[in-house]
């Protein structure tokens, strides 16, 4: 990853992290009180969930937003091999067992 207002460094980040900071800095449409729709950044105390959901695994990570704006991990990455393949195994094994019965 790099920065526009740092183009000389770079940072190399895992995934959830790299998908975290995307988090930091997307906007996100809320309601006014008056009703009206306004664009926000998450706001300190905000926790959210990254699911990294890849061919082979699936990892979660808990983040929050700090009151100086940082962010916090509070659940570093894990997961399990439980990722796009395995379900399309299993789903591929039920299929044949299914039409199998018949």
């Amino acid at each position: 990853m790099a920065s526009p207002n740092q183009h000389d460094k770079l940072v190399i980040a895992l995934e959830p992290e790299a998908a975290s900071l995307y988090c930091h800095q997307l906007h996100i449409a809320e309601r006014s009180k008056a009703g009206a729709t306004i664009m926000t950044q998450l706001k300190p105390g905000v926790r959210y969930v990254v699911i990294d959901c890849g061919g082979g695994t699936v990892d979660c990570a808990v983040y929050e937003i700090t009151e100086k704006r940082h962010i916090r991990a509070l659940q570093a990455a894990s997961g399990g091999a439980c990722g796009g393949t395995q379900v399309d195994k299993n789903f591929e094994t039920l299929l044949a067992t299914s039409l199998e019965k018949k």
